[in-house]
């Protein structure tokens, strides 16, 4: 390569050439010149060459001869990229689109890629806040490929209510119904919805598994694509041939695997909120246990009406969990994991809504006693890794679902949860489930006793909570107790609050 000036460059093609009439032996079109300074032949390539259209891209016939004047020639695609700027901002365009959910929630933070044959590619972007990408300064006449990627946090939006829904669809008892939902429901990337599906995202719900073995966490399919009942397969890639302007209509529709109900977070700060105000309520009967004695312990409702599933954690101190066994409802070994001798999470569901009644037992705890103490004190419900939700009614309605004690009699009684998160930092919720409404009394104190809040308030009947934060704290850190006291019952907790 050698510069002429700043708008034309020339290429020899290292071929001597002596003897014939020079003048007529390049013959490999009218913008290509003989140069008989240099013994070769040559093109002129450059942004005001002739009529533009050497540049940036170029395919040509490049041929050589012999002294006999016999030839033979090569065909040659060149592209000329102007790194430097010479021939105007027209040497370059710009590429990007927007990345949204089917509902047209921005998907934040995804990793997008464009690709071309040449130095410096593939390159990378973020998302911003709004979900859109944009490459500038892309040189123009390559061809280039653009496609997104945010294979991270496969459990986000996952639920069981997903699996209801799976479940139906797969019986035909209702459709999913749109080509996005069946996308999500193809966990292991087959290509149809099955019960294999079903059993990898109940894995990933439960915490046995933390991915999925042949999918990603979101994929990515081409807006303009028109799909009918069949998605597959689907345009994940969007291709530009030699791109002469600018592509700002890349939008792809962001599919998050396994989340068939739309729960998934499209931004780290996006929280989900509910206003959930009644919700089932597992019941099961106080008593005192002594050390090593074996337990079976029948869970019961007194509201398990039309409920197509549920999913829980629960937390136990001192009892160690054997096994679960359904009664009321079909309970299979792969819709529960003891993750370990302390803790249980459950993940139930059902194509049809099942109804218990009261006075039925919906599934047996099997526990051994490590220490002796009251029942009430040594089971709880834990949040700190599967939210505990139940599905209910027509409309299969996500509620929330309390662990309630009752008397022999028949009598509940207060039931005090553990603070999550614990440890905590920003702030903590305390949970607790009151037998009717009433006064309340939250006091928080030190390991020496100071007290650092007291607090009275009117509790409602059934579950309640207290939210702290660390401004009501001080300077006070390290292991502190909560007690929460109602109509003559008291209980005790430890949280730890860090720096």
């Amino acid at each position: 390569w050698s510069k002429i000036d700043k708008y034309h460059y020339f290429m020899g093609d290292g071929i001597e050439v002596t003897g014939a009439d020079t003048t007529t032996l390049y013959q490999a079109g009218i913008a290509q010149k003989w140069l008989p300074g240099s013994n070769s032949s040559g093109k002129l390539f450059g942004c005001t060459v002739g009529d533009g259209s050497s540049f940036p891209a170029s395919e040509f016939k490049m041929t050589v001869w012999d002294v006999e004047g016999l030839s033979d020639y090569c065909e040659v695609s060149l592209t000329l990229v102007d790194n430097q700027g010479i021939c105007g901002e027209g040497s370059n365009v710009s590429v990007g689109g927007l990345i949204a959910t089917e509902t047209g929630a921005p998907l934040v933070n995804a990793t997008v890629e464009i690709r071309g044959n040449m130095i410096g590619y593939p390159k990378q972007i973020k998302t911003n806040q709004e979900g859109r990408f944009t490459f500038n300064n892309v040189p123009m006449g390559i061809t280039y490929e653009v496609a997104a990627k945010n294979d991270v946090d496969y459990r986000n939006g996952v639920n069981t209510l997903d699996l209801v829904l799976m479940q139906r669809h797969i019986l035909a008892l209702k459709k999913l119904d749109s080509p996005y939902k069946l996308i999500a429901s193809d966990a292991d990337n087959d290509q149809n919805i099955s019960v294999e599906d079903l059993v990898q995202l109940r894995k990933l719900i439960l915490g046995i598994e933390n991915d999925l073995i042949n999918n990603q966490s979101w994929r990515f399919v081409d807006k303009d694509q028109q799909m009918g009942e069949q998605p597959w397969p689907f345009k994940e890639v969007m291709s530009h041939q030699k791109l002469m302007e600018n592509a700002m209509n890349d939008d792809f529709i962001a599919v998050k695997i396994g989340d068939v109900d739309g729960s998934a977070r499209t931004s780290a700060t996006q929280k989900n909120t509910s206003n959930r105000t009644k919700g089932l309520r597992l019941e099961f009967e106080e008593r005192n246990i002594t050390k090593g004695e074996l337990i079976e312990l029948p869970i019961m409702s007194q509201n398990f009406n039309e409920v197509f599933g549920f999913q829980f954690g629960l937390q136990t101190k001192g009892l160690e969990i054997i096994d679960v066994e359904g009664r009321g409802i079909d309970l299979t070994k792969d819709q529960f994991a003891r993750i370990d001798k302390n803790s249980l999470r459950m993940s139930w569901s059902s194509y049809t809504a099942q109804s218990i009644r009261p006075e039925n037992t919906i599934m047996i705890l099997r526990l051994k006693a490590e220490q002796s103490g009251k029942l009430s004190e040594m089971i709880s419900i834990d949040n700190s890794f599967l939210n505990s939700e139940a599905y209910t009614g027509s409309a299969i309605t996500p509620t929330d679902i309390q662990i309630s004690v009752v008397e022999p009699n028949g009598r509940s009684v207060l039931l005090v949860h553990q603070n999550t998160p614990n440890p905590w930092r920003g702030e903590t919720t305390i949970g607790f489930d009151l037998p009717e409404s009433g006064s309340v009394k939250l006091t928080v104190s030190d390991i020496t006793g100071r007290i650092i809040i007291n607090r009275t308030i009117q509790g409602m009947k059934g579950a309640n909570h207290i939210t702290l934060n660390k401004s009501e704290m001080g300077l006070s850190s390290g292991v502190l107790m909560y007690k929460i006291e109602f109509g003559g019952q008291t209980f005790v907790k430890k949280m730890i609050v860090v720096e």
